[in-house]
């Protein structure tokens, strides 16, 4: 499809090509004739241009982002005058692609570059952060980078300045759902914290090429957020370094206080990663995208030796777990390293060992203790039982001499191996009769050794028993228990929520339910909703759709809902006044001439009413005309404006 405005110009930009479009805007390749060069203009929507609120937003975008300067932050060169026919804004021009077009099938090798782009990212969001900007819409999408080696974040538009102003309607989701953190999906308040959670899921999707929550459909999606349940990431892939892991890990905690507290903090985490591996943040990722395949060859060869290297370095520290983990890393790059091999061979024995060397070490002392309080017992045993002569103690019989046995062959200590399990519900996990976990919930992981063996989730009222089998070879599949109270024992949990929809009506739809389940609904009226979060849409025909996300239990809510559904704009024709008049209504002031008369002017109807009067003002030289007029939603008022002398 052709785009709309290529070809023509927007003040001193030519409007060379389309590069891309989305619900909000299209972008195009423009050319700057002051300062000759080539930019990235991107237009708002003419159908949103005429909403108010959309071109408030898009204005904070240009506002927010123009406060901002970091290497890693698209740079504002201009932006369109609010009340400008076109509403547009005018960045730098990133000549390459977003994060997206490579994530999308697979994931991006190795992963130490994987880990330089978060960190790159996490360096961005810092520098926001600290200007008190939040972007709350952070996904591939809106990660552009360039073949000059740049990385750029972009598309602020539903940006948060950490201020007074908000734009956010209650119960109205902004951002993308795949990269919402929970306490945004529940309804609660979010801050900086709800970046980290985005940049984690991208983290994840990185390293493995699929993002850590996915479901059929968006109202499975949030629920799936909302708990927090996905597999970690290295047990999606087992090449992922430990360290990443845990980094990736400490994005997403379903609880903001246990993730990342700010940005740097992450980034710090990061820039520890790559420097330890060899990685040139800069040097290196230009050369990667400038050239991949040649790149990460010689990337994965330069990691082999480094983590050998670092690995025989933790152990001479006695960092034995560190030192595992750098040896795992590099045998996921060069598999048939017989040297790291027969290295985690012997640190599994030693480790074997040194078990069984505490085990016998109890054991040696439980026989000096038993002797020891035996010989006391002897001692007073005689004066007790009436015995006074000591001197001649009973002759012990002769010692038992043992038939000489063969030495029992040498026999390889097991291989452990990672088995996850995957709790629906919460319970205590008891692994071959021995407690492995209390109030296990989600996922785990525990190393077991290769054979049968049995596992119990005991719940709150119900318990689950599993049987499985670790093969030395191969992958163990997840062990999965459901200790979740039955249905019918549940089924009884509703609650009547009361809602206020006060001077207009609405539809009532229940998560990706195509029947509402309410029809026509106003002023103060109940329902009855399943304790747990729902994704509630109020709709009206002359009115925007709201959506809203509501949890449901003993204690919440509180008190009846309030819903202000946002009335469709009205729209207002003037007839009569002549070129040059100024006219003044809800707040704004328009200028009628030839172009504008057979335009309709656009008139905001407050939120929650279903009509609004406004005094309206044309005015020209010395003669005014004064007017009020009933608005109604969707609807069209015409005015004919008649001068009369001051």
């Amino acid at each position: 499809m052709k785009a709309e405005l290529t070809g023509s110009k927007l003040g001193r930009y030519d409007i060379l090509s389309e590069i891309g479009h989305g619900g909000m805007s299209v972008v195009y390749r423009g050319h700057d004739t002051s300062l000759n060069r080539d930019v990235a203009i991107k237009v708002m929507h003419s159908f949103l241009a005429e909403q108010p609120d959309a071109k408030e937003r898009f204005h904070r975008e240009a506002m927010a982002v123009a406060r901002l300067h970091h290497a890693n932050i698209i740079e504002i060169y201009d932006y369109s005058d609010e009340n400008a026919e076109q509403n547009y804004i005018v960045a730098e021009l990133v000549e390459g692609f977003a994060l997206s077009t490579i994530i999308a099938d697979s994931p991006i090798l190795p992963l130490e570059m994987a880990a330089l782009i978060g960190y790159k990212i996490a360096d961005a969001l810092s520098h926001a952060h600290e200007e008190s900007v939040i972007h709350r819409d952070l996904k591939p999408e809106n990660i552009l980078l360039g073949t000059n080696g740049s990385l750029k974040l972009t598309d602020f538009g539903i940006a948060r300045i950490l201020d007074n102003e908000s734009m956010t309607l209650t119960g109205t989701l902004l951002g993308s759902p795949a990269y919402m953190a929970p306490e945004y999906v529940e309804g609660y308040q979010s801050d900086q914290r709800a970046d980290i959670f985005a940049l984690g899921v991208i983290l994840y999707q990185c390293a493995v090429g699929s993002r850590p929550f996915e479901a059929a459909t968006p109202h499975a999606l949030l629920k799936k957020i909302a708990a927090a349940s996905y597999t970690p990431v290295n047990q999606v892939s087992p090449s992922v370094h430990s360290e990443f892991a845990r980094i990736t890990h400490n994005c997403l905690h379903r609880d903001p206080e246990k993730r990342y507290q700010e940005a740097s903090l992450l980034r710090d985490d990061l820039h520890s990663f790559i420097d330890r591996a060899g990685i040139d943040p800069e040097s290196d990722f230009c050369a990667y995208m400038k050239d991949p395949d040649a790149t990460r060859s010689n990337l994965e060869e330069r990691l082999k030796d480094n983590y050998l290297a670092l690995g025989k370095e933790a152990l001479q520290n006695h960092h034995t777990g560190q030192a595992i983990a750098d040896f795992d890393r590099l045998l996921s790059l060069d598999p048939e390293n017989q040297q790291v091999r027969k290295t985690l061979a012997r640190l599994n024995r030693n480790q074997i060992l040194f078990q069984l060397g505490r085990k016998a070490a109890a054991v040696v002392f439980l026989i000096a203790f038993l002797a020891a309080f035996g010989l006391t017992w002897l001692y007073f045993l005689p004066q007790q039982s009436g015995m006074s002569d000591l001197s001649t103690p009973p002759t012990p019989p002769p010692p038992k001499i043992a038939a000489p046995t063969e030495p029992e062959p040498a026999v390889a200590p097991p291989t452990l191996v990672n088995v996850s399990f995957v709790a629906n519900g919460t319970g205590d996990l008891y692994i071959d009769g021995e407690e492995a976990a209390k109030g296990f919930y989600n996922t785990m992981a525990k190393e077991l050794p290769p054979g049968k063996h049995t596992a119990l989730l005991v719940g709150k009222t119900k318990v689950d028993r599993q049987e499985f089998e670790v093969f030395a070879d191969g992958a163990t599949p997840p062990v999965e228990f459901d200790v979740r109270p039955d249905k019918q024992a549940t089924k009884a949990k509703f609650k009547q929520v009361t809602f206020r929809l006060p001077n207009t009506w609405a539809n009532i739809f229940l998560g990706d339910n195509p029947k509402p389940i309410a029809k026509n609904k106003m002023g103060l009226f109940s329902l009855p909703l399943r304790y747990g979060i729902h994704e509630l849409k109020f709709a009206n025909p002359k009115a925007q759709p709201l959506t809203k996300l509501l949890k449901v239990n003993a204690t919440e809510p509180t008190g009846p809902v309030e819903i202000l559904l946002e009335p469709l704009q009205a729209r207002l024709r003037v007839e009569g006044a002549p070129d040059g008049s100024l006219l003044d209504v809800a707040g704004k002031r328009y200028l009628i001439n030839a172009t504008t008369r057979d335009t309709p002017i656009f008139v905001p109807i407050p939120a929650g009413k279903g009509k609004h009067n406004y005094e309206i003002q044309v005015s020209k030289d010395n003669q005014v005309f004064r007017s009020t007029l009933t608005f109604r939603p969707g609807e069209e008022q015409k005015l004919n404006v008649q001068f009369q002398d001051i």
